[in-house]
């Protein structure tokens, strides 16, 4: 928030009061919809590139911050499969038509570089 409160742990109640205003909420926590295996963000080329220029310390406190005991825990990260909107370039990884046992398959540079 703009009171810099980025990446800080809180957590909130459930009240049982029926006369607040706006809106009310009904949870039953007896039924069961999903199952939620866990949380995290993107690592898009824009995303590793930011966070490759900065220095060793501020990238070490930024993984920490997002992953470990003593920030949000993330657990999961998805990875966009070739480029996406947030490349600085296309590209992709078979590019040669009617490839189908992939033999010019190969990961891109900023695969290798950036999110490996």
């Amino acid at each position: 928030s703009k009171a810099g409160k980025r990446l800080e742990r809180s957590e909130g109640s459930f009240q049982h009061n029926l006369s607040a205003p706006g809106p009310l909420l009904t949870v039953n926590v007896s039924v069961l919809h999903q199952h939620v295996k866990g949380f995290g963000g993107s690592l898009s080329d824009a995303a590793a590139l930011n966070i490759l220029a900065l220095s060793q310390p501020a990238q070490d406190n930024l993984l920490r911050s997002y992953f470990s005991e003593s920030g949000i825990e993330y657990n999961l990260i998805r990875l966009p499969m070739a480029s996406s909107d947030f490349s600085v370039r296309p590209y992709s990884y078979d590019d040669v038509p009617h490839d189908y046992e992939l033999k010019h398959f190969a990961l891109a540079e900023e695969d290798v570089k950036m999110k490996v």
